[in-house]
């Protein structure tokens, strides 16, 4: 999708529809299957493997205390699916573009402003994170100990907050006070509507009795 706003809509109702039901959840990987091109950046598969693996023993827990762990894995599955392709379809400053369009150059530009920041900073800690892991391995020879880890996640932490600073500070040199000026503009693809109005269904089949 080329329309930041309805790739937006399309998670949520695709998100809620396979958190619902089992059924709402294989109707959200069909479409998933059908109009997505299914692919994950290279570096992100470690990332997502991670998450699956703790997903995994959530659905563990559930069956042991008597709940569909298979299921909840499977809905949670399609969910995770769903959140990766929308965030390989994000771009820069689309964020700040929608929260401007839809609350204004005051409130929705300093929303969409946050968001911006917000998922900068991830960004920057996935990177901070990698770099860390590699500086474990070379200096404990592969062999990551509590000793080694907790020096350095402070470390990380207080990264993440000097970052953080320094993005503050950049702003009131620059003058930035409330709200600002922005005209965003928005491409739409051929089969993004109906793609959209597909999502949207299928969260109403999940979601109404």
């Amino acid at each position: 999708m080329q329309d930041p706003r309805l790739t937006l809509l399309s998670t949520v109702a695709l998100s809620l529809a396979a958190f619902a039901s089992a059924w709402g959840a294989l109707l959200a990987l069909a479409w998933w299957l059908l109009a997505t091109p299914r692919r994950l950046p290279l570096h992100r598969w470690r990332s997502a493997l991670g998450l699956f693996i703790l997903v995994c023993a959530t659905a563990v827990l559930v069956s042991l205390s008597g709940g569909n762990g298979l299921s909840y894995l499977f809905r949670i599955s399609v969910v995770l699916l769903i959140a990766s392709w929308a965030y390989s379809e994000r771009s820069g400053g689309e964020l700040l573009d929608m929260g401007t369009w839809a609350l204004g150059n005051r409130t929705g530009f300093e929303l969409g402003l946050i968001a911006e920041m917000a998922v900068q900073s991830l960004e920057g800690l996935d990177r901070d994170l990698a770099m860390l892991r590699l500086a474990l391995r070379l200096k404990t020879g592969g062999r990551i100990t509590l000793r080694s880890l907790v020096p350095a996640l402070g470390l990380l932490v207080r990264r993440e907050l000097d970052r953080s600073r320094d993005i503050g500070d950049i702003l009131a040199v620059r003058g930035y006070r409330a709200g600002g000026s922005l005209c965003p503009r928005f491409t739409r693809g051929r089969w993004d509507g109906a793609e959209a109005a597909l999502a949207v269904g299928i969260a109403l089949l999940a979601l109404l009795p």
